[in-house]
């Protein structure tokens, strides 16, 4: 139902030529291809969704989609490409000075893992969660099922005392000294 709905509206906002209710009918059939496990769908839609959103300059959403992307080149084996999607994200979120940066930090730990960096991915994993706990928020579906991957392939990478306190170095973090952490080295 979901999916005829998200269709349904891409389709009014394509024939109303609405850009921005494009870009964001787009995310959405994304996000929902995303939860189903079609990444090339997810792509496509995550792609064209950002085409619009840099042509109108909805510079929240092109962060939004360059953290989609990451999760998605995460998912494909394309750590570097991640990282990069990633950082973009973030830097852009900086720029406009948004402090919640929890879903960028998700995003940038599973190819700092991945790419042979388990305690720094770790530690990002912390700060991600504490800034949602202090925030009272979960993350949307689709960013949970990529966040949960990440969080089981660190734990594997890391005996059970180094993820631990890891984690926790992470969790005890300020927003703003998991941002400085996260840039750090790109």
């Amino acid at each position: 139902q979901n999916l005829h709905f998200a269709q349904k509206s891409l389709e009014i906002f394509r024939k109303c030529e609405d850009q921005a209710g494009t870009s964001k009918s787009l995310t959405s059939l994304g996000e929902l291809a995303r939860i189903q496990g079609d990444f090339v769908t997810a792509e496509a839609c995550y792609k064209e969704s950002l085409l619009y959103s840099l042509q109108i300059g909805e510079r929240f959403r092109d962060s939004v989609q360059y953290n989609n992307l990451s999760f998605i080149s995460f998912r494909r084996g394309e750590y570097q490409k991640a990282v990069e999607y990633s950082l973009r994200g973030l830097k852009i979120l900086l720029e406009m000075g948004i402090p919640d940066v929890s879903t960028w930090l998700y995003s940038l730990a599973g190819p700092t893992a991945a790419l042979g960096n388990p305690q720094k991915a770790a530690r990002l994993l912390g700060a991600a969660q504490s800034q949602l706990d202090s925030a009272g928020v979960e993350l949307q579906t689709a960013d949970r099922q990529d966040a949960q991957l990440i969080i089981s392939a660190t734990r594997k990478a890391l005996d059970a005392d180094t993820w631990q306190q890891s984690w926790q170095a992470g969790y005890s973090m300020t927003p703003q000294q998991a941002i400085e952490f996260a840039l750090q080295g790109h």
